[in-house]
């Protein structure tokens, strides 16, 4: 007597979908912590005097899915507006360069945040390397329960 399975192809696929959605979700929820991570870390590390507080409000993130930009957090308070304009600006056209995959993508967006840290202070190195060591652990992680 053969076998007879209990499902069909149309089973299979939306099980397949599923599972893509759920991982989806999570990678989702995993890199939008860790942008979180960043912002904060750097936020609270930074030792430089910012007298327009565009430098402070450039750093932020991009999350970015198959080329487009799917989240965004540049937290632009009254003070350093046009410096969360200049980061988001500034991370969507790195974005631009990545059309396929996750891409978490942080930056200090103004032009002048790499001469700040050349002058010995935090602006985003310090959040850079400790956040990026968490989420390589995270995905360790996540590949062992999927």
């Amino acid at each position: 007597m053969p076998l007879k399975p209990l499902w069909n192809q149309n089973d299979i696929k939306k099980r397949r979908e599923f599972i893509q959605s759920v991982l989806a979700k999570r990678i989702f929820e995993m890199l939008s912590y860790t942008g979180e991570q960043f912002v904060a870390v750097a936020r609270q590390l930074a030792d430089f005097e910012d007298q327009t507080g565009n430098l402070r409000a450039s750093i932020g993130y991009v999350i970015v899915k198959d080329g487009k930009v799917v989240k965004y957090d540049f937290n632009s308070s009254k003070v350093g507006t046009e410096g969360a304009q200049i980061g988001l600006k500034h991370a969507k056209k790195l974005a631009s360069e990545f059309s396929q995959g996750w891409v978490l993508i942080g930056v200090a967006g103004m032009d002048y945040a790499a001469a700040v840290e050349s002058k010995g202070f935090e602006v985003i190195s310090t959040s850079s390397v400790a956040v990026a060591r968490r989420l390589r652990e995270r995905i360790i992680e996540f590949k062992k329960v999927f």
